[in-house]
């Protein structure tokens, strides 16, 4: 498989898992989403939902799982569990739109990168 890499990780939600990335993928961190995310429903309250979402979806936040590559002298990448990050929506309401925008909010941030 040229220009691909057979990566394992280890420890966390994703211990063992494989999977094949694009060797330009393999990057020092690599963040894994998880299915379960927080929608906000109509009545303003939180709901847990399951699966992946799309962006026109009522979706409010998600938990990503970071794994650091690891030095090995085995063919592929290790990656080990290294921290969970919370990544929430932007806050800016879109008029025309009716809706929140669609984009992550800046880490340490209510609001994305063209919204700040």
């Amino acid at each position: 498989m040229r220009g691909k890499v057979e990566c394992r990780f280890i420890g966390g939600p994703n211990g063992s898992f494989e999977v094949t990335l694009l060797a330009m993928a393999c990057q020092v961190y690599v963040s894994v989403r998880r299915e379960e995310w927080l929608a906000r429903v109509a009545d303003g309250s939180m709901v847990v939902m399951k699966g992946n979402f799309r962006p026109t979806d009522p979706w409010h936040s998600y938990l990503t799982d970071v794994y650091e590559k690891q030095p090995s002298d085995e063919p592929g990448c290790t990656y080990k569990f290294a921290h969970t990050e919370t990544v929430s929506r932007c806050m800016k309401v879109l008029e025309l739109k009716g809706r929140r925008c669609k984009n992550n909010a800046e880490p340490g941030s209510d609001h994305c990168k063209v919204h700040l």
